[in-house]
C-alpha cells in the first residue's frame, strides 16, 4: 500500500511493515530516514467507561499470558497506573543494561522476583528476615542516600501506615550540622557528632571497649571485673573541665544506694596545683574527709590542710616507729 510515492503498509512472507518494504519482525514501524516511530493503543476515546485500557499482553507456552504492561493490567489497580505484571513459574521481571551494541548484550542489573523481592546486583536474595531489598556487587557495595546540604537523610522502621508507629524506629542524619542519630521507639537513644558519642538514656553493656577521652554525665553503673590496657597509658579519667578555684572531680562508691566512700581529685589556689582528699562514711551514711595528699605532697590524717610530710591529727598506734633525724611530737606520747 503506498500514499502517493510514499509506501505507508507492506506484507511479506506473514511479516507487517509500516513504513519499510522489507519487515524484519511479524510488526515492524519505522518513519524511515527521519522523524519519531510512534506506537499508539488509544482506548476509551469518548471518556466514558473506565474499564477500557490499552496494554500489551504477552503469551506463550501453549497459550498463557503471562506478562502485560499497560493500563489496566491488574483489575485491582486504578486504571491511570502503568502496570507491568508477569505471573507464572519462575517468573520474575528483569532490567538488563550493557555497554556493547545490541540488546542481547545486555548484562541482567535488576530483578523484581515472583515474591516481590528487589534484587540489585544479584538473582539470589538475602537472609529471610531481610530479603525484601538485597543489594550485590563482586567488590565494594553499598548505597547512598543523598540529600540536601542543609537538610535530613533518613531510614525509619515502622510497623504501620498512620501515627507514631510510623516511626518507631529511625536513623537519621543532620547534613546541616553534621550529627548522626539512633531512634529506639520513636526516642532519641545515640547521637553522634563528628568525633563524639553520646549514648542517651540507660545503657547496659557486657563489655565496653573506649578509645580516647569519654564523657559520661547523670548516672553510671559500672560492674567491673577489670579494666585492661594494652599499652602503658592512662586507663580511666574523671574530668571536670572547670579551672576554678577548688573545683573538683569524685570517685564514689555507691553500696546500696548510699555513697559508703570516696576519692576527690581537687584544684588549689591560683596555680593549678592538685590535691587528693580520701572520704569515709560512718552511720549517719555522711562522706567525712579522712585523708589528703596537698599539692606539695604532705599527707594528713584527720587533718585538712597538713604543713609536714606526714600530719596526723588525733591518736596514733604503731607496733613499731622508725625515726631518723629530728621529729617533734606533740601532745601525749606512750612509749
Amino acid at each position: 500500500v503506498t500514499s502517493g510515492s510514499v509506501h505507508t503498509l507492506s506484507m511479506v512472507s506473514g511479516k507487517v511493515g509500516i513504513g519499510v518494504t522489507n519487515p524484519s519482525g511479524k510488526l515492524h514501524v519505522s518513519s524511515g530516514t527521519s522523524g519519531d516511530a510512534t506506537l499508539i493503543l488509544e482506548a476509551d476515546t469518548d471518556n466514558n467507561q473506565e474499564s477500557d485500557n490499552p496494554y500489551i499482553v504477552f503469551r506463550q507456552d501453549g497459550g498463557v499470558s503471562a506478562s502485560a504492561i499497560g493500563h489496566g493490567v491488574d483489575s485491582a489497580v486504578d486504571g491511570n497506573i502503568l502496570t507491568i505484571a508477569n505471573s507464572i513459574s519462575d517468573g520474575s521481571i528483569t532490567f538488563a543494561t550493557g555497554t556493547t551494541n545490541g540488546y542481547t548484550n545486555a548484562i541482567e542489573r535488576v530483578r523484581i522476583d515472583s515474591s516481590g523481592r528487589l534484587l540489585v546486583g544479584t538473582t539470589t536474595e538475602g537472609a529471610a528476615l531481610a530479603d525484601n531489598l538485597t543489594v550485590a556487587d563482586t567488590g565494594d557495595c553499598g548505597i547512598t542516600i543523598r540529600s540536601g546540604a542543609s537538610n535530613y537523610g533518613s531510614i525509619y522502621f515502622s510497623d504501620a501506615t498512620s501515627g507514631a508507629a510510623e516511626y518507631r524506629g529511625q536513623i537519621e542524619y543532620n547534613h546541616s550540622t553534621d550529627i548522626l542519630r539512633v531512634y529506639s521507639g520513636g526516642t532519641a537513644v545515640l547521637r553522634i557528632d563528628p568525633g563524639k558519642l553520646e549514648v542517651i538514656g540507660t545503657t547496659q553493656t557486657q563489655q565496653l571497649n573506649v578509645t580516647g577521652v569519654s564523657t559520661f554525665t547523670g548516672e553510671t553503673n559500672l560492674g567491673f571485673t577489670k579494666i585492661q590496657i594494652t599499652n602503658s597509658g592512662q586507663a580511666l579519667q574523671l574530668i571536670n573541665t572547670s579551672n576554678a578555684n577548688n573545683a573538683y572531680v569524685d570517685q564514689r562508691f555507691n553500696i546500696d544506694g548510699h555513697s559508703r566512700a570516696a576519692i576527690r581529685g581537687q584544684i588549689f589556689g591560683a596555680n593549678l596545683g592538685g590535691k587528693l582528699r580520701f572520704y569515709t562514711a560512718a552511720n549517719t551514711q555522711v562522706l567525712t574527709e579522712r585523708a589528703v595528699i596537698d599539692q606539695n605532697g604532705n599527707f594528713g590524717i584527720n587533718v585538712t590542710s597538713p604543713t609536714e610530710t606526714l600530719d596526723v591529727g588525733g591518736t596514733t598506734q604503731t607496733q613499731q616507729l622508725n625515726v631518723t633525724g629530728v621529729s617533734t611530737f606533740t601532745g601525749k606520747v606512750n612509749a
